[in-house]
């Protein structure tokens, strides 16, 4: 998705994979360098 020429749609669904992936790193952290 591009969220600058993809409208409104775009947008949403990169942030979905942002915090998609945002949500994963932070787990990955958690278990393996705390």
């Amino acid at each position: 998705p591009d969220p600058y020429y993809g409208g409104d749609s775009g947008f949403d669904g990169v942030f979905d994979m942002i915090e998609a992936a945002s949500a994963g790193l932070l787990d990955d952290i958690r278990a393996n360098h705390l």
